[in-house]
């Protein structure tokens, strides 16, 4: 499995039905119950009443790893040799290959039926294809988000260009007068996105701190979401300033273009 070993040993040959029963246990269940010792020689029991010895001795603790759902947080977990285990009703094997997965379950049914006719062999997924269907309500969650983010965009990149060319509208005759005064197009375009910048700092200041609390809300519901994910509110925040700008050329390049003449006349 590839579970990085901690401290202790692994399993090997020498752990069969007759030998010692042995365990490993993972980081989890070291920190809770051998946070002030080390776990490693120490017999626990499988089981309740007085009867039930600790005859299990932990040899290895390795590192925590997923065993259900990638949400899922780290949980006690202890491992067991599938010699010393006993009967088992039903198993899940994990098979890593450099084959095409196809290919490989072929091979795995006909392995199977080599030794048992009888016994099915159902079920066959990819690691990569449990993840997918794990995080696949995430991933529509995110999508759609996504979606309806790129439509907020656009609504505040609409929003902005009208608010900037109403501004740009009411002060013609300021900037008709400015530009009489021998202004430059840099100084005129300024003031157009010096009110940009207003925008995108309200924006800011209202949003950042809504955005934080709605990712404490997410973190519990969606993987992989963290609230103090500062280059992604970073990340948010320059695309906002770009979709903010873009929104504000074409009004400040109107303004630019301003006959002084028609701007005193403008009523």
């Amino acid at each position: 499995m590839r579970i990085p070993l901690l401290s202790g040993r692994e399993f090997n040959a020498g752990d069969t039905a007759a030998s010692t029963k042995v365990a490993i246990i993972n980081e989890a269940m070291a920190k809770e119950f051998f946070a002030n010792r080390n776990p490693i020689g120490v017999h626990f029991a499988l089981g309740g009443g007085n009867d039930v010895k600790p005859n299990i001795e932990i040899v290895g603790v390795v590192k925590n790893a997923k065993e259900g759902h990638v949400r899922d947080a780290d949980r006690p977990y202890f491992y067991r040799p599938y010699s010393q285990f006993g009967k088992l009703f039903g198993m899940s094997f994990y098979i890593r290959s450099q084959q095409e997965p196809l290919l490989m379950a072929k091979a795995l049914r006909e392995t199977v039926r080599g030794a048992d006719a009888n016994l099915p062999v159902y079920d066959l997924k990819t690691v990569k294809r449990v993840v997918d269907e794990d995080l696949f309500a995430e991933r529509v969650i995110a999508g759609l988000a996504a979606a309806f983010g790129g439509l907020a965009a656009l609504l505040a990149a609409l929003g902005i260009y009208g608010v900037l060319a109403y501004l740009v509208a009411q002060r013609t005759r300021e900037i008709g007068i400015r530009v009489a005064l021998g202004a430059a197009a840099g100084h005129v375009r300024g003031l157009v996105f010096k009110e940009v910048g207003w925008m995108v700092l309200a924006g800011a200041v209202v949003g950042l701190p809504l955005s934080y609390g709605l990712a404490r809300l997410s973190e519990s519901l969606l993987y992989g979401v963290q609230a103090g994910d500062v280059p992604l509110y970073a990340a948010s925040l320059g695309i906002i300033c770009l979709v903010a700008g873009a929104a504000g050329y074409i009004p400040s390049r109107r303004a630019t273009r301003i006959d002084p003449i028609v701007a005193l006349r403008y009523e």
